[in-house]
């Protein structure tokens, strides 16, 4: 059984987006408090928003987030945490150790820069007295540069405190060198105890979040964080994908992920709703779009064997196939979807009817609706 752990901080992303957009100008003459009620284009009002957090918070840990990252702006926005989860509490600023009592968290990320600051060591020396695990936060492109401000920290702070490092980025590791590389960076944290766990939360600069993480978890590291749609304030694709790498781990590793993942049209939606990003057709495992196929070749191989063309089957993602007609359409995928809405047909005369709907799908930049294959239809006396 895989000891790793999955991280989910697409909360606080979102939490430090929506505050980031506390004021936002629209119409180029007047400027909106979210979190006063007053809202976006959508109307939100500050009891919506919490509510949509609260929903996705207690989805992702459906999903497969064994704990979910947290930080002082995500408890400001809900004031109530629901119950039932387990939290990682991001300590960001010296104000927010009074959350740690408060709410009780086991757990806190410390950036290292806080950790340097000479005005924290009385809160920092409360919180080890109760036995709360601190996870050093640091930020480095690969171990290497993470092993070299370890070593910088050794007299300014005793490192044996720590209970794990968390190291954000690694875009200039290797997914296929990470399990060596992470291996020989556990050796040399002598300096920090043994038994050390490892948090990581790569970046996508380089585009291998995903695969990095995924190897992580192979690999057996402690921690990964992810984040929905790699979701960072402000910005998409900067973390490696909740949903792919829960879907690569299920689908391609056979991993044991407890994961409920035909629930994340229901993610999609809310994460769309607190953002106002809108997710592309296209997107990997979200996307509207991945399930829909127009060629006809395509039509005809996943009409008898889905696996030719399809990695999952749609219903695990919460999705349905869909066969639709345009400008590649062939006669195979014709039949079919003229089969579908229930028209009968003779295979000889749909010639004329395949060459109308290459022409109108060209006129329509693409768009053809079940109503315009309906008028198609008639017109050709089929």
């Amino acid at each position: 059984m895989n000891k790793t752990r999955i991280i989910d901080r697409s909360v606080l992303e979102i939490s430090s987006y929506i505050k980031s957009r506390e004021f936002r100008e629209f119409d180029g003459d007047r400027y909106r408090r979210i979190l006063n009620g007053v809202g976006d284009r959508t109307h939100k009002k500050k009891e919506d928003i919490r509510e949509d957090i609260t929903d996705l918070i207690e989805l992702m840990k459906i999903l497969g987030a064994d704990l979910q990252e947290i930080n002082s702006i995500t408890i400001e926005l809900l004031k109530n945490l629901p119950r039932d989860i387990k939290y990682i509490f991001n300590l960001e600023k010296k104000e927010d150790f009074f959350y740690i009592q408060k709410y009780g968290f086991d757990t806190v990320v410390i950036n290292k820069n806080i950790v340097e600051n000479s005005s924290v060591e009385y809160d920092l020396d409360k919180i080890k007295k109760k036995n709360i695990k601190i996870i050093l936060e640091i930020y480095a492109n690969n171990l290497e540069k993470a092993l070299l401000q370890i070593e910088e920290l050794k007299g300014k702070i005793d490192l044996c405190d720590f209970k794990g490092i968390k190291i954000f980025g690694l875009s200039e590791e290797y997914p296929h060198e990470i399990g060596v590389n992470i291996k020989k960076f556990k050796n040399k944290l002598v300096c920090m105890g043994e038994n050390i766990d490892i948090w990581i939360c790569p970046d996508n600069k380089s585009f291998s979040a995903t695969a990095l993480a995924v190897e992580l978890y192979d690999e057996g590291v402690d921690y990964i964080n992810l984040s929905f749609n790699g979701f960072k304030s402000e910005s998409i694709n900067n973390w490696a994908c909740f949903e792919e790498v829960v879907m690569a781990l299920n689908i391609i590793y056979k991993k044991e992920i407890k994961s409920t993942t035909n629930l994340f049209p229901q993610v999609k939606g809310l994460f769309e709703k607190l953002t106002d990003f809108i997710i592309e057709d296209n997107k990997p495992v979200i996307g509207s779009g991945i399930f829909k196929c127009e060629s006809g070749i395509h039509v005809d191989g996943i009409n008898k064997d889905s696996s030719t063309y399809e990695p999952f089957n749609p219903e695990i993602i919460g999705q349905k196939r869909e066969f639709i007609l345009g400008k590649h359409s062939g006669s195979k995928g014709l039949e079919i979807k003229l089969k579908e809405l229930g028209i009968n047909f003779k295979k000889e005369e749909l010639s004329n009817l395949l060459d109308r709907i290459r022409e109108k799908s060209i006129l329509n930049s693409g768009v053809m609706d079940n109503q315009i294959i309906f008028n198609l239809v008639s017109e050709c006396e089929l």
